[in-house]
C-alpha cells in the first residue's frame, strides 16, 4: 500500500507544482512579448514550438544513436527510449496547435503566459524523458506537469471556443 501511495505521490506533487508555477509567475509575465498583430502573434508562435520540436528531435538521436550502439533494436534501453519518443510525440501533437491557437486569442497584455507555458511543457518531457530511463516517479512527475499544461490550454480554448 505505501507503494502506491509513494508512486501516486509524485504526479499530485508535479501538478501543484505547475499550476502554482503558473499562477504565481503568470502575472509576472503580462508585459507583451510579441506584437499585437496576428501574423507576428503566430510567428511568435512558431518561435516558441520550436522548443518542443527540438526536444522531440533530441529523443528521435537518442533512439537512432541506441539502436546504433546495439546493432539491433532489441534491448530495454532501446524500447524504452522508443517509448518515450512515442509518448512525447503525442503531447507535442497536442501541445503545437493549441500553442498557435493560443498565440491568436491571448490577450496582448497576457502573451508572455506563452513563454511559460513552453518551459512548463519542456519541462515536463525533460522530466519523462530521464524518469523513463532511470526513475519512474520521475516520469510520472513529468508526464503530470506536460498533462496539466496541455489540459489547461485546452480548458481556455474551449472556454473561448463557447463563450
Amino acid at each position: 500500500m505505501g507503494s502506491r501511495v509513494g508512486r501516486l505521490w509524485w504526479p499530485l506533487l508535479a501538478t501543484g507544482l505547475t499550476w502554482g508555477a503558473f499562477l504565481v509567475l503568470a502575472p509576472l509575465l503580462k508585459a507583451p512579448t510579441l506584437a499585437p498583430e496576428l501574423a507576428e502573434r503566430l510567428a511568435g508562435g512558431v518561435r516558441l514550438a520550436l522548443f518542443p520540436v527540438a526536444v522531440v528531435l533530441a529523443q528521435m538521436a537518442s533512439v537512432q544513436f541506441r539502436q546504433l550502439g546495439a546493432g539491433a533494436p532489441s534491448g530495454r534501453s532501446y524500447r524504452v527510449a522508443r517509448r518515450a519518443l512515442a509518448d512525447t510525440m503525442v503531447y507535442t501533437v497536442a501541445f503545437l496547435p493549441m500553442l498557435l491557437a493560443l498565440s491568436t486569442e491571448l490577450p496582448p497584455a497576457w502573451l508572455g503566459c506563452l513563454v511559460l507555458l513552453v518551459i512548463l511543457f519542456v519541462t515536463g518531457r525533460l522530466l519523462f524523458w530521464i524518469g523513463s530511463l532511470n526513475d519512474a516517479r520521475l516520469a510520472a512527475s513529468g508526464t503530470a506537469v506536460t498533462l496539466n499544461v496541455v489540459l489547461g490550454m485546452l480548458a481556455y480554448l474551449l472556454l473561448q471556443v463557447t463563450s
